[in-house]
């Protein structure tokens, strides 16, 4: 579903939508208590945003120039990997000093700073307006 949505739409907006489902994911999960369903739901919505944010990454990635896609490919998933490395040892150390709080504020951080870079200017639309005003 989020491929089609990236395809049909601005991929930069599912993946920001996406990052948005991981953060409510962690605040439901730190509200949660000790309702099952409630963190069931969290645990879904989390796995939801996260793959869709993943596979809306690759979207963008595949629609680049061929001789551009396997290189910048092979960088976001040593970075895919190397992020869920830290983003593991962040939630032990989470775990470690603040329990369960921190855990879903240390993965909630994690989906605010994954959006960051969506707010940047996206640099080929601003070619493309440059180039469709002159």
């Amino acid at each position: 579903v989020s491929g089609r949505l990236a395809d049909r739409r601005d991929a930069r907006l599912v993946n920001g939508t996406s990052l948005v489902l991981v953060v409510v994911a962690f605040v439901l999960m730190g509200l949660a208590g000790h309702s099952l369903l409630a963190l069931a739901g969290g645990v879904v919505l989390m796995d939801a945003g996260a793959q869709a944010s993943h596979i809306s990454n690759q979207t963008r990635i595949f629609g680049l120039n061929a001789s551009l896609r396997n290189r910048v490919n092979s960088v976001y998933m040593v970075n895919f990997f190397v992020g869920g490395a830290c983003g593991s040892a962040m939630g032990s150390w989470a775990w470690a000093h603040h329990g369960w709080t921190g855990v879903c504020w240390c993965g909630g951080a994690f989906g605010v700073a994954g959006m960051l870079p969506l707010l940047m200017p996206d640099s080929r639309r601003n070619d493309e307006n440059r180039a469709s005003t002159q």
